[in-house]
């Protein structure tokens, strides 16, 4: 099984990456992990408190939850699938 990366390593292989997208990636990149930093919050009407991005926990057919990071990239509203959500 391979060792688990230390965080800083980890958080640098990834802005290594990230240096190699183009600049329109870059942004929806940074969209995405702003979504991706804000706590989950709905106002009243079920719509999100960030304009951001969110964390979104679906159940699908009775099994999950899921995660979905929902977030905005210019005029374009993005879904990303995050995974299960872990039960701790």
């Amino acid at each position: 099984m391979p060792r688990r990366q230390s965080q800083s390593t980890a958080v640098e292989s990834l802005l290594k990456q990230a240096a190699a997208l183009s600049e329109r990636e870059l942004k929806a990149l940074i969209s995405g992990l702003q979504g991706l930093s804000q706590k989950k919050g709905v106002d009243e009407h079920g719509k999100p408190l960030n304009q951001k991005g969110y964390v979104e926990e679906k159940m699908v057919n009775g099994c999950g939850p899921y995660q979905y990071l929902r977030y905005w990239d210019g005029k374009t509203h993005k879904s990303v699938y995050l995974g299960k959500k872990e039960e701790k």
